[in-house]
């Protein structure tokens, strides 16, 4: 719909009640509307400014119809991160007007729509939106549905080949480039993990000839990490058969993480190598059974409308080669003046080094501020182990999860997961080098990733490249929980 024509023709002169209802009537005919969000979890809020050309210069909530217009507005005003992030607001429009309303006590007059520089924006007080979607609810909205039924059809699309396996239903259709897999919210663990090796699925997918598969889990919610374990392992075959080049996945905040562990299990990882793994978390989440419509074809599961658009593309954080290639010596805890602390690591290899940090730096700038890298320090006595500490460095799942649930996505390789860890042995009393670095962490709130070189001269920190971080795990062997805590791999 372009907004802009219909904003020209609503405000020129002459213009009818036609042209306002269109332009208002696509407003609320959206299913979102967008806002830079402001603040963190749980007290987000929208972008709210005055423009002393609008209203006479009252404050309002700056509102976008897509995320090209939010993002070309934040990064004009200061309001996106340094590589042009941008946290999205996400406001369903049938819940917006009650929304929206709640600032009024706070002195804001209106809404703003499209207030970039290459839009034409429109505005309308927010006392008067009740009124205003009442009205077209009545008048405009029935006469478009009524016009739309009497044009003529466009020719539907062929019919879906369907395999029903229960709870679990697979469609293809040969207009469509992928394989859909619909589980319901209803299909336990143990039926999920015997429906992934029924030879009839693995047949579907093979004889389909496609090369991407979009599995439609937004209904599943009743599942632990033990469960997903097992999944993982009954998936891997299952996609070791089949050239599949692409996983796209529609999933319920809940089991965001969860879905990360099977995609993380190292028999999947090596069935997938290479694979481009989406992952779609469904902003809304309902426990219905109901037939929905998709391409005219009810499927009988509920389903998530998925953007397809602003896909977080996740870097790849820890590459295996380049670490082993830079050979980590040591760890150095430093203490410059005036900075954070330095978790240093000392590396043989200068340029491989550099290589690493001005990686991070590009993907995610001198401050991670999303903590996307998760890292830890994990002291105690480990069984056959001398006593000592170990770092660990992984992706964040949950930060990565925000960020997707956020932007509407996220676009990875397999191999973006990988895990880093380095052991070093201590007295059995512990580091005093540790114990007083986490003294100074406590104290400032934030700590330096350092890379260190040797030189003739002995250590070399090399702050210019320092990665800032707020967020360490600092942590005893006691404290992991089991096999499915994230740091559990340094018992092995």
């Amino acid at each position: 719909m372009d907004f802009d024509l219909l904003s020209r023709r609503s405000f020129a002169p002459g213009a009818t009640m036609d042209d306002k209802n269109a332009l208002w009537g696509g407003v609320f005919a959206l299913t979102e509307w967008l806002f830079i969000a402001r603040g963190s979890l749980p007290d987000v809020r929208p972008y709210i400014a005055s423009n002393p050309t609008v209203a006479g210069g009252a404050p309002m909530l700056k509102a976008f119809t897509d995320s090209a217009r939010l993002q070309r507005f934040a990064v004009a005003n200061g309001l996106a991160g340094p590589n042009g992030a941008v946290e999205i607001l996400s406001i369903p429009v049938r819940g917006a007007v009650a929304y929206v309303e709640q600032f009024i006590g706070a002195g804001v007059h209106g809404i703003h729509f499209n207030a970039d520089v290459e839009s034409d924006g429109f505005f309308a007080p927010l006392a008067q939106l009740p009124t205003m979607k009442r009205y077209l609810d009545e008048n405009y909205h029935p006469k478009i549905a009524a016009t739309r039924e009497s044009a003529p059809q466009p020719e539907r699309p062929p019919p879906f080949e369907r395999l029903d396996l229960g709870p679990v239903v697979a469609m293809r259709a040969q207009q469509l480039p992928y394989v859909r897999i619909d589980a319901s919210g209803f299909v336990t663990p143990q039926q999920l993990a015997q429906l992934i090796v029924d030879p009839r699925l693995g047949q579907f997918l093979a004889s389909s000839g496609k090369r991407a598969v979009l599995l439609n889990a937004a209904g599943m919610h009743r599942f632990g990490t033990e469960d997903m374990e097992l999944i993982a392992e009954r998936w891997a075959p299952l996609l070791a058969g089949i050239e599949i080049r692409r996983i796209s996945l529609v999933v319920a905040q809940q089991v965001f993480d969860l879905f990360g562990l099977v995609f993380a299990h190292a028999a999947t990882r090596a069935a997938i190598s290479g694979v481009e793994l989406r992952w779609f978390p469904s902003a809304q989440f309902t426990e219905s059974f109901e037939s929905v419509t998709w391409f005219d074809a009810p499927l009988g599961v509920p389903v998530t409308p998925v953007r397809s658009d602003g896909l977080i593309e996740m870097p790849r954080l820890l590459n295996p080669q380049a670490w082993e290639r830079a050979n980590v010596l040591g760890i150095a805890f430093l203490t410059p003046q005036g900075s954070p602390p330095g978790l240093g690591f000392i590396f043989q290899d200068a340029a491989a080094a550099s290589s690493i940090f001005d990686g991070w730096r590009r993907d995610l700038g001198p401050r991670d501020e999303n903590e996307l890298l998760r890292v830890s320090i994990i002291e105690g006595q480990r069984p056959g182990k001398p006593p000592g500490y170990v770092v660990t460095m992984m992706p964040n799942v949950e930060a990565l999860a925000a960020q997707a649930a956020r932007a509407g996505g996220l676009s990875l390789d397999m191999r973006a997961f990988g895990v880093w860890a380095k052991s070093m042995n201590t007295p059995p009393e512990g580091s005093p080098h540790l114990a007083a670095w986490k003294q100074l962490y406590a104290q400032r709130g934030e700590y330096a990733i350092v890379p260190v070189l040797m030189t003739g001269g002995g250590p070399d920190p090399r702050y210019e490249q320092q990665l800032v971080k707020r967020q360490i795990h600092l942590r005893n062997v006691r404290d992991l929980v089991g096999p499915n805590d994230p740091d559990a791999f340094v018992m092995r």
